[in-house]
C-alpha cells in the first residue's frame, strides 16, 4: 500500500516527519494564550534511538504548528519522558523578566548502563530551551539506589502556594517535593491498591513485560508515564493512562504522601491494550482552568506503507470530567469547532437511513438509541461496523473488514443505558465514545480509500434519536 495525505489525520497531531511517541511538556500560558506542546521524538521514522523532545505551539490545540527539536541528547544519554511547568512567580530564580516561564523537567537515560536520573531545561520566551547546570542531574540516581531503568517520566504539578511535587514511575511510584524547583526532596513511595475493574490486571501483567526484570507489582505502586492532580477536592493518580486512583494529598509525618481511597479503575475501559494500531497510552494532563489531556497513539506502520513519512500521533485533545464516580474523557470544545457543515440531522430515525450523500474524510457523528443499531462506516475498500446493543449494554467495534494489510479484531466498551454513542473519524484515526466519555476506543485503520460513506441501520425496528453528522474543512 502506498501513502497517501488522506491517512494524515486532521485534529490529531502529527510531525511532519519522524517518529512520534510520549506528549511531554504540557503547558498552557495564559499571558499569550499559548499552548505549548512538546513530545518525545525521534528524526528517522523508524526508530534510530536518538531521543529528544519536540515543540509544538498555537492557540487553538488543534491547529499546532509544529517547532524546533528544543531538548536534545547530552552526554550523559537521551532524553525520554516528563512534563512542564510555567513558572509565573519565579520561585526558581531563573528569570529576569515576564515572559513564557517555562521549566521542563525530563529522565536521562545511558542506552548501555540503563542509568537514570532527573534533569530540567528552562525557557524564557517558549522558543528555545538552556539545559539548567549543563543537563546535570537536579535529582541524581547515585549508585541506582531508585533502581536501574525504573527511575524516569518526571510529572511536576503545584501542590499549594509555596510547595511543588514531583511524581517519578518507571518502577515504584515515588513523591518528591520542592520550594524553588531546583532543589527537591525525597518525600515517599505510594502504596499499591487493588484492581476494581478486571481489565487492569490484564494491563499490568502485559505492561510488565516492558518494565525491568526486578520490578514488579507488590506493596508498592509501579507504572510507566505516572501522572498526578487535582480534580474537584480530590486528586487522581495515573498510571500511564491505562488506570487511575482517586484519592487525597496529605502531609504524614512532615512529609507529602498520596493516600489512595479508591482502587485501581480502568480509566476509558477499553478492553484491549497493546493490542491494535492507534491504542492510546502514556496520558499526560495541564490544565489552562480545565483538565485537558493528551494522549499518545501507538503507531509503526511506516515500515508496512510505502513512503509514509511519520509515525505516531497525539490523541484528540480531551477534557477530563469526574462523572458518576468515573473519571471521564472527552473531546475538548476546541474540537467541536472543527465541524462546522451539517451534512444530516433528525430528532428521530425510524428506517435504514443512509446518512451521507457523499463519502467523508472528517467527521463527527453523535447518535442514540434504545435499541439495538449499526452505524456502517464504508467505501469499496472498506468497512467499518459500530454495533449498538443497549441490551446487553455493550458497544462492539467490528473492525475485521477495515483494511486488506491488518487482521483487526472486534473490540467493545461499556455503551451505557441511553445507548448513546460519538464517533470521530479524522484520517486514519477513528475514535468512538461511549455513556458521556466514561468509555473510549481508539484505533488506526489505513486504507487507499479514507473516505467512508455513513450508513444507520437495525436488522429489526430501527429506533435511532439526536442523529446528527457534522463534517469539518480538510
Amino acid at each position: 500500500m502506498k501513502y497517501n495525505e488522506d491517512m494524515r489525520p486532521r485534529l490529531h497531531f502529527t510531525p511532519c516527519a519522524g517518529f512520534l511517541n510520549d506528549p511531554n511538556g504540557l503547558a498552557y500560558d495564559e499571558r499569550s494564550h499559548t499552548y505549548h506542546v512538546c513530545f518525545q521524538y525521534q528524526r528517522d521514522v523508524n526508530c534510530d534511538f536518538y531521543i529528544g523532545w519536540r515543540h509544538a505551539v498555537g492557540d487553538h490545540l488543534c491547529a499546532l504548528r509544529e517547532q524546533d527539536t528544543v531538548i536534545e541528547p547530552n552526554p550523559y544519554g537521551v532524553i525520554f519522558s516528563g512534563s512542564s511547568v510555567r513558572d509565573e512567580k519565579n520561585a526558581s530564580g531563573l528569570f529576569c523578566k515576564e515572559g513564557a516561564n517555562l521549566l521542563s523537567f525530563y529522565t536521562v537515560h545511558d542506552l548501555e548502563t540503563k542509568h537514570e536520573y532527573q534533569a530540567m531545561s528552562y525557557s524564557a520566551d517558549g522558543v528555545s530551551w538552556t539545559p539548567y547546570r549543563g543537563g546535570a542531574p537536579v535529582i541524581d540516581n547515585e549508585n541506582d539506589r531508585y533502581g536501574v531503568n525504573a527511575f524516569r517520566d518526571p510529572k511536576v504539578v503545584r501542590c499549594d502556594e509555596d510547595t511543588w511535587l514531583m511524581i517519578v514511575g518507571g518502577g515504584v511510584l515515588r513523591l518528591f517535593a520542592s520550594r524553588d524547583l531546583r532543589h527537591w526532596e525525597f518525600q515517599s513511595e505510594i502504596e499499591n491498591t487493588d484492581a476494581e475493574d478486571a481489565e487492569i490486571t490484564e494491563k499490568l501483567l502485559i505492561l510488565q513485560k516492558y518494565l525491568p526484570d526486578n520490578v514488579t507489582h507488590g506493596e508498592k505502586m509501579i507504572s510507566e508515564c505516572p501522572d498526578l492532580f487535582p480534580m474537584g477536592n480530590k486528586w487522581i493518580l495515573s498510571g500511564g493512562g491505562l488506570f487511575y486512583v482517586v484519592g487525597r494529598v496529605e502531609k504524614k509525618n512532615g512529609k507529602y504522601a498520596f493516600i489512595a481511597e479508591s482502587g485501581k479503575r480502568a480509566f476509558a475501559r477499553s478492553t484491549e491494550f497493546f493490542a491494535h494500531r492507534g491504542e492510546p497510552y502514556a496520558m499526560q494532563t495541564f490544565s489552562d482552568g480545565r483538565r485537558l489531556a493528551f494522549f499518545w497513539h501507538m503507531d509503526t506502520t511506516a515500515r508496512e506503507i510505502e513512503n509514509k513519512p511519520w509515525n505516531g500521533a497525539l490523541s484528540l485533545p480531551l477534557q477530563l470530567r469526574m462523572q458518576g464516580g468515573r473519571l471521564c474523557a472527552y473531546p475538548a470544545r476546541e474540537v467541536d469547532r472543527q465541524f462546522e457543515k451539517i451534512v444530516f440531522c433528525a430528532a428521530r430515525v425510524s428506517e435504514n437511513t443512509s446518512l451521507s450523500p457523499e463519502p467523508l474524510l472528517l467527521f463527527d457523528l453523535t447518535i442514540q438509541g434504545e435499541k439495538d443499531y449499526t452505524v456502517f462506516l464504508e467505501n469499496e475498500r472498506s468497512i467499518i461496523r459500530l454495533f449498538a446493543c443497549p441490551r446487553e449494554g455493550y458497544l462492539y467495534i467490528d473492525l475485521t473488514r477495515a483494511e486488506e494489510f491488518y487482521e483487526h479484531t472486534v473490540g467493545k466498551i461499556p455503551l451505557g443505558k441511553r445507548g448513546k454513542m460519538r464517533v470521530v473519524k479524522d484520517g486514519c484515526a477513528l475514535d468512538v465514545f461511549a455513556d458521556g466519555g466514561k468509555n473510549w476506543y481508539s484505533a488506526f485503520v489505513f486504507s487507499e480509500n479514507m473516505r467512508y460513506f455513513v450508513r444507520l441501520a437495525s436488522e429489526g425496528a430501527l429506533h435511532a434519536k439526536n442523529v446528527r453528522l457534522k463534517t469539518g474543512r480538510v
